[in-house]
């Protein structure tokens, strides 16, 4: 017999589905529900609670305050749920189930989708979901088991280990510099073309250093695209100055299609990680697939590791 508090507990993936999907109709076929018995089911909920949760109209849905405040408990109690069903069914040597990773779109392209078929191969059990996005500001991160970023990121909640920190660089085309020159200090990128958004953490505001002294300029371009193999490729074509990391522009300095400039100044190294909710258990798919990562990734090279103190590093 099902009380009370049990159809609650059975109701919370509804209304969570119902938001993500920010839709009942969508949330139903995703569950493969009526749509009547999804809002029967979250009007079931609003009941036992006494409050509403969503404000619903034809055309849209919002969570309501109490709805925003049962949101982050409602996400918490299925991050549970789904720990201690990963801790009752997974084991260390065959990982299982279903392994969510939010990645860049280059990383994706380039090194996610030629590892992946060795990754499944070697663990046949799990099955990999990827979202690729180079907006990470507009990621959830607890639809994702683990998150694959360079962004800068603060939260006491989640570990990150690190993956790869590569030297980041000024970077212009022989033809840009032919046409406008060659910026001597960093203070006088505030005459040049910039190509946004850079490796910085405020994309507009580049950070050098040089004998203990720290200078910030803020830079401006007429392009701004939020994607680091695109601002390569502008930069190639002669369109203004940008600042990426070696490991993607590397092929191209030694061709001499692209050089480096400011050289006498350092800046803040590009340092990948993957981030994950920090908890007691952390499931053996997520601890598998860094493990296997850190692993493919050092046979093409060292692997740097940089401690820096806004962000933890098992």
């Amino acid at each position: 017999m099902i009380n009370n508090h049990d159809a609650n507990f059975i109701d919370i993936p509804i209304f969570l589905s119902v938001v993500e999907e920010n839709s009942f109709t969508r949330a139903a076929e995703k569950l493969g529900l009526t749509n009547s018995a999804v809002s029967k089911r979250v009007s079931n909920l609003e009941k036992h609670l006494n409050v509403k949760l969503l404000n619903r109209t034809t055309r849209k849905i919002a969570l309501t305050e109490a709805g925003e405040r049962y949101l982050e408990y409602a996400r918490q109690a299925r991050s549970a749920v789904e720990e201690a069903e990963h801790a009752a069914t997974e084991s260390e040597n065959m990982p299982n189930g279903l392994l969510r990773i939010s990645a860049p779109v280059v990383f994706g392209n380039i090194v996610l989708a030629n590892l992946l078929p060795a990754f499944l191969k070697k663990y046949p059990q799990l099955k990999v979901e990827v979202d690729l996005t180079d907006v990470f500001s507009k990621v959830n991160i607890e639809d994702f088991d683990l998150m694959l970023t360079s962004t800068h990121f603060i939260d006491s909640s989640y570990s990150a280990t690190t993956i790869s920190v590569s030297e980041t660089k000024v970077i212009s085309s022989p033809e840009y510099i032919a046409l406008y020159g060659t910026p001597v200090t960093p203070e006088e990128l505030v005459n040049f073309n910039c190509l946004l958004p850079s490796t910085h953490q405020i994309p507009d505001q580049w950070i050098f250093s040089k004998d203990e002294d720290e200078i910030k300029v803020k830079v401006s371009g007429n392009v701004k695209i939020n994607n680091p193999l695109a601002v390569k490729n502008l930069t190639l074509n002669g369109m203004g100055i940008a600042c990426l990391g070696m490991n993607m522009v590397e092929e191209e300095i030694e061709k001499g299609s692209l050089v480096t400039i400011l050289n006498d100044y350092k800046i803040p190294p590009r340092i990948f990680r993957a981030i994950y909710p920090k908890k007691n258990y952390v499931p053996a798919k997520v601890k598998a697939f860094i493990d296997f990562l850190l692993t493919e990734l050092k046979k093409e090279g060292p692997i740097i590791k940089y401690d820096a103190p806004y962000y933890l590093v098992n």
